[in-house]
This record gives C-alpha cells, structure tokens and sequence, in this order.
C-alpha cells in the first residue's frame, strides 16, 4: 500500500469514529439552539473557548509528545512511557482543577462577565481536564496505529455523553450548567473505557528520563496551543464584549458549520503523523510528501466547497431559521479558515521530524497575534463579519509562515504553480457559493450543485498530474466492478 493509500485508509477509519462524534455534536447544537435562549447558547459558545484555552494549559504537549515518543522505545519501556504521561497528567489536572474552583467567582467574572456563573466555571475546568485525559489512551492507539480501537473507544463519548445530556437538560432541567456536566460524563466514561482498552500499557509510575525528554518536546507547543486557541475561538470574547448575546449565537452556528471542515482535516492530522515518522528517514521522504500533501489538500478543499455550498441546508437542521438565518453570511469564511489551520498543521508535521517544534510555536503565535489585532480593527466596526474576516486572514498568515519555516527546516519539492491553482480555484468558488446562497430557492441549489462539479473538474486537471487522474480512474473502475 503506498503512503497516500496508508495514510487514506487510516484517515477513512478514524474519520467515521470522528464523523460519529461529530456528528453527535452537531445534532446536540440542533438541540441546544431549540432548547437554549439565544443567551444561553452564547454563554455555551464562551464556555466552550474557554475549554479550549485551558485544555492547551493542562495537556502541556504531552499528548503529541506520546505519539512521538512511542517509536524511539522498545517494547519494554512502553510500558512505563504510557504509565508515567497518564499519572503526571492526572496529578497536574487535579492540581489546576482545585485552582479553579479556589477561584471560580473570580473566573466567572472575567469570562463571562457575571460572578453568579461561578459553579459553571468549576464544571467547565473538570471537563477541560477529562477532555485532556481522555485524549491519552486515544494518542496511544494513534501512535500504535490502532485505528480501528480508536474508532470503537471514541464511540463511547458519542453514546454516553449524549444521554446523559438528555438527562441532565430534559429530566433534571438544569440548562447550560446540565449540559456542561453531561459532556463531563461522556469525557468521563471515554477516559475509563481507554485507560482500561489499554491497561497492559499502563504501569503507575512516574519515570523522571522518560519524563523530561516529553515535556522538553510538549512544554514549546503551549505557545502553539495557545495561539491555535486565539486562531480559532478567541473572536467569541470580542464579541460578547462589542455585539449583542444574539450576533454571537448567531456567529457560534456558523462557526459549527466551519468546523465541519475539521472532520476531514482532523482525520488526516490524526493518520498523517505516525506515517510521516517512519516515512521520513527514506532517501525519497521529501518527494513523497509533496505528492501526499497535494492530494490531501486537494481533498481538504473539496469538501470546504461542498460544506459551503450546503451551508443552507445545513443551516435548516442545526437552528431555527428565524433567529439563526444569518449564520449562511459567514460560513465561507470560516470554513476557509478552518481548511487553511488543516493544511498548516499537516505541513507542520515537518517540523515535528526535525524536532523543531519551537518554530511551530512561533508560527501559531504570530498567527494568533494577528488573529487579536485584526479583531480589534474589524469586529468593533464590523461586528460577526468583521471576526470572520479577521479569522481568514489570521489563518492565511499561519498557513503563509508554515510554509516559509518548514522549506528552511525540511525542504520538499512542493508543486507549487498547482497549490497556487488549488487556492485560486476555491477561493473563486466559495465566493461564488457565498453569492448563489443568497438567491431563492431553486436556482441557488441549481447553481451551488453545478458549481461543486465545476470545482471537482476544474481541480482535477489543473491539480492533479495525469497519472494520478489515470490512477484514479483505475481504482474506481475496480472499485465498481468489484475486482
């Protein structure tokens, strides 16, 4: 199997355990904008930013530094690699735990602006700490290519977190706060199935020489985490501070439908890094990178196209039309956002080879020093579209520094009159989505359909060699024939 094959077929496995999840989520936000005031959903939107800022401090890098480590020991050692990231990890996120229920008044003030959501604080920081914990068993399996266990453990979330959501919203009507502690419960349970899916890893020790080398690799990705957190959700602060609780719900849809986006590109980030490892110490690993990196993003950009030409439809399941139908205005901006983090993140796997993962720090951070000065200029004056159009140009200039660090670091012969086409290409077409959104009814889905095939050739000869297109061709006629 090639490398683009490999790399595919692990990114298909752990793409349907991700889709399932993520499915589930999106049906939860059909839910909440039903059952929520628009209030309500704007406070879930800064809760959940502010879970993304904390996790980046509790996870201290040591979940990509586990998948990384895992194939510079034997299988001996394993053992106390697994055993030690999990107790240190536990240890610290108790410790930050009992911190921010020290200081939950205070907290609660300063992120959501009322001190009478002190309790809703507490419960936010116990569900970045599981959401931490819970990614170790799943790093594990990453690192050993266990896709398939991935997929099934990660189906645990997707069923407990759920119903205890229906409990704790519908039967014990406790609102935001019962949301919060049903997605606990899911995190929860998703942690204990792992540990235990992985238990003839797990040794309770702390091995301080296994221990240093990580966090040496994970403590420069903090900035890197932090930044990707401004990159992406730091807009919701600026918002509660500058536009009404109603243009940040409406803002959060839209973000959500963006973030299916991320199904693609978190499945391949999640597939791409454990090959590229073993691929790198081959004479041709630089060559075989490009051609991978052109398909994927290639691919990448499909489905941004079709989630944005969808967005409508989408739009119609997760939230009522008539306080959510303005969402539509700023999904192509968003979803190419999130596309772009997707490519910069995979290209930065290069300087995780060359164990330069500081440079990735620096780029996230400069990305994320826009992403704040941008909103500054454009959400006060321009409100939601305003953040979205600071979110694409942060994320442009993420993706612009990866580039330019990691040729100084770890040359590949990109195609780069191709890319070029790639990013011309659907740049045109989610425009030209954005504007067939806002027809009537049949001739805007007339034209977003035709416009998703006209991508889809217009791709296809201009980014693809015709080899590959012939390959293609290849694999689906025996696909179809069943040979």
């Amino acid at each position: 199997m090639t490398g683009a094959a490999r790399t595919l077929s692990n990114a298909a496995i752990y793409g349907i355990g991700i889709v399932i999840n993520r499915g589930v989520t999106l049906a939860l936000i059909a839910l909440y904008t039903r059952t929520l005031t628009m209030g309500e959903y704007a406070d879930f939107e800064l809760a959940t930013t502010t879970i993304i800022f904390m996790t980046v401090l509790l996870d201290l890098g040591l979940n990509p530094a586990l998948v990384r480590f895992c194939h510079m020991h034997e299988d001996m050692d394993l053992k106390d690699l697994f055993g030690t990231t999990v107790t240190f990890l536990t240890a610290w996120c108790a410790v930050l735990c009992g911190l921010a229920f020290a200081f939950q008044e205070q907290m609660s003030m300063l992120v959501f602006g009322a001190g009478d959501k002190a309790m809703l604080f507490a419960l936010v920081a116990v569900d970045a700490a599981f959401t931490v914990l819970s990614n170790l068993p799943l790093a594990w399996l990453r690192a050993r290519e266990r896709s398939l266990q991935f997929m099934a453990i990660n189906l645990v979330r997707a069923v407990v977190g759920p119903c205890a959501i229906a409990i704790f919203l519908f039967w014990m009507k406790w609102g935001l706060t019962g949301v919060i502690l049903g997605d606990i419960c899911g995190l929860a349970s998703l942690t204990l199935v792992g540990v235990f899916a992985n238990a003839r890893w797990y040794r309770p020790v702390v091995r301080w020489a296994m221990l240093r080398p990580m966090l040496r690799f994970g403590l420069p990705l903090i900035p890197m985490g932090i930044g990707g957190a401004l990159l992406t959700v730091s807009d919701r602060y600026f918002l509660n501070a500058w536009v009404t609780k109603e243009e940040l719900a409406v803002y959060g849809v839209a973000a959500k439908i963006g973030l299916m986006v991320v199904i693609v590109s978190q499945a391949i980030q999640t597939a791409y890094p454990p090959y590229a490892y073993r691929l790198a110490n081959e004479p041709e690993a630089p060559e075989r990178f490009a051609d991978i990196l052109r398909m994927l993003l290639a691919g990448m950009a499909a489905i941004t196209v079709v989630i944005t030409a969808a967005s409508n439809e989408i739009l119609w399941v997760l939230a009522p039309q008539e306080n959510y139908g303005g969402a539509t205005a700023y999904v192509h901006w968003l979803a190419l956002s999130f596309a772009c983090d997707g490519a910069a993140l995979m290209v930065m796997t290069s300087l995780s080879i060359v164990h330069r993962t500081v440079l990735a720090s620096v780029i996230v951070g400069a990305a994320g020093i826009a992403k704040i000065v941008l909103s500054v200029l454009l959400i006060r004056t321009r409100g939601g579209i305003g953040a979205a159009e600071a979110t694409v140009l942060a994320y442009a200039v993420e993706l612009a520094l990866t580039f330019w660090f990691t040729q100084r670091c770890y040359p590949v012969p990109h195609a780069w009159g191709k890319l070029a086409c790639l990013l011309g290409i659907t740049i045109a077409a989610l425009y030209a989505a954005s504007v067939a959104l806002t027809w009537s009814i049949a001739p805007s889905l007339i034209a977003r359909v035709a416009l998703v095939v006209a991508f889809a050739a217009v791709c296809a000869v201009t980014v693809f060699r015709p080899s590959e297109r012939s390959e293609a061709l290849r694999r689906i006629r025996r696909r179809l024939v069943g040979g």
